[in-house]
């Protein structure tokens, strides 16, 4: 029996979890020790509820004292997730270092956890990192650029990947081990890559090589969708809180289209202010591969599960990015005709996309393009089960 730690550092919901539900799944079957140091304990218990699998809390990211507020590439990433300050960066790799020397994993396998990855440097077991475009950069010196599209002033680039790269550095001294040369290094020399996206959806694209895109993972065992009754094109919402929140669901009620909106983290005053017998407002998952399936509309927050889940099913959707990675993710679907997106706090251009979105045949064409068939689900996960199961066996 082979021990295999799985580690989720960074990221909001439950798109983590599942992939990473997915990928042990395998490992479990064949009797393997499966140990998750998650970000989220309550998000992991939720959804390994009833799984052999042990879950331990993840070490905290401590916020640099001095956050860049604007995030031009993924350097200035890591600089805003501890990697900018040298203390906080050493106490972060200690910790998961010692989780990590704690668990004495045979294997591991990393799902956007940039620190755990330095810490594990020179530790000598197997490697693997799972996850969409986003969380695994090219190995490119400098790091890329993210938002290619907008205008930057890159001049201190350098400078300030070598002031990072210093602080990598002073933190694996301390363990013994030799310095990087690069801040790229990090992502460089795993026994796999498995990357759950789509080229279309993948920011680092094209990629040297031939990648190997598995697509997106879900729950299988959330319920399936209750549709209200009545006439009409439906709509699907998987979304968070944010500013224009409120004027969205008002421009849905004047539809009058049937509407099932996940919306987890909504209190129960603003979810009795607008379930209708037409709208629901659920605080529980459905089964989004049905959903998306079933529905004609997409709106969510540009996360990139919901947005894959979209286009796989031909829908057209309306993204509302609230940090960087949606906006990545919301852009691409876009550029590609396949969707629209909004600014969360404006509130004329949300109404005008969200009329858009339910009156233009160009969307529904645009989507089409990126329909797969049901089985390719089932193609995808033997890939992964070949990928994992090779760590260990």
């Amino acid at each position: 029996m082979a021990t295999v730690l799985f580690t989720w550092e960074l990221g909001l919901g439950l798109g983590h979890l599942v992939q990473i539900r997915t990928a042990c799944l395998p490992l479990i079957e064949r009797g393997h020790r499966v140990v998750v140091a998650a970000c989220h304990l309550a998000n992991a218990q939720q959804v390994f509820a009833g799984y052999p699998v042990e879950i331990v809390r993840a070490p905290r990211v401590a916020m640099p004292r001095k956050r860049l507020l604007q995030v031009a590439t993924y350097a200035h990433l890591l600089h805003n997730i501890g990697f900018g300050d040298g203390p906080t960066l050493l106490a972060a790799t200690t910790s998961w270092r010692q989780l990590i020397l704690s668990v004495c994993p045979d294997a591991i396998v990393f799902d956007h956890s940039p620190t755990a990855l330095l810490a594990s440097t020179g530790l000598g077991m197997k490697r693997a990192i799972i996850g969409n475009g986003f969380c695994q950069p090219p190995q490119d010196r400098p790091l890329p650029v993210l938002r290619p599209w907008r205008q930057w002033e890159l001049a201190t680039a350098p400078q300030d990947e070598a002031r990072l790269l210093g602080h990598m550095n002073d933190a694996l001294h301390r363990f013994n081990v030799p310095p990087l040369s690069s801040m790229a290094e990090i992502y460089r020399g795993f026994d796999q890559s498995i990357l759950t996206t789509i080229e279309l959806l993948d920011p680092f694209a094209p990629r040297t090589g031939k990648p190997d895109y598995l697509g997106v993972f879900t729950i299988g065992d959330a319920p399936p969708p209750q549709w209200p009754a009545g006439p009409g094109k439906r709509v699907f919402g998987y979304l968070k809180p944010f500013p224009a929140l409120p004027v969205l669901l008002e421009a849905l009620a004047k539809s009058h289209l049937p509407a099932l909106f996940f919306c987890p983290t909504v209190d129960e005053a603003f979810r009795a202010r607008y379930h209708t017998a037409q709208m629901q407002l659920l605080h529980q998952p459905v089964d989004i591969l049905r959903a998306c399936s079933e529905c004609d509309f997409v709106i969510g927050s540009g996360t990139h599960a919901t947005a894959l889940h979209a286009l796989e099913a031909g829908k057209p959707a309306l993204h509302i990015p609230l940090v960087l990675e949606p906006v990545l993710v919301s852009y691409a679907v876009e550029q590609a005709g396949a969707g629209l997106m909004a600014a969360p706090d404006n509130t004329n251009e949300l109404v005008d996309q969200f009329n858009r979105l339910i009156t233009d045949p160009s969307l529904e064409a645009g989507a089409k393009r990126f329909l797969q068939p049901a089985e390719c689900h089932q193609e995808r996960l033997a890939r992964l089960s070949r990928q994992v199961l090779s760590l260990v066996e």
